[in-house]
């Protein structure tokens, strides 16, 4: 079974696309001027409040105690404020 004609220069060049994609990445993530581990800290957050979010129903923890408001555990993140 053949790929057809032409098909070996595509994969070429999606592979020297593929590499500058990752070099350009690598770049970023050591250049001095980037904020990699603030970025990174805040993906962690994100993460943590959307898993916490998740399970609140079923554990019966605020979801929104990390933020210091008084939103509901219904309503947290949706700008819902507790009555």
């Amino acid at each position: 079974m053949s790929d057809g004609p032409g098909s070996s220069g595509v994969g070429a060049i999606v592979g020297i696309f593929t590499a500058l994609v990752g070099v350009a990445t690598i770049a970023i993530l050591v250049s001095q001027k980037s904020q990699t581990s603030q970025v990174l800290q805040a993906l962690a957050t994100g993460g943590s409040n959307l898993i916490g979010a998740a399970v609140s129903p079923v554990t019966g923890s605020n979801a929104g105690s990390s933020s210091g408001s008084n939103n509901s555990s219904f309503g947290s993140g949706f700008g819902v404020q507790a009555p």
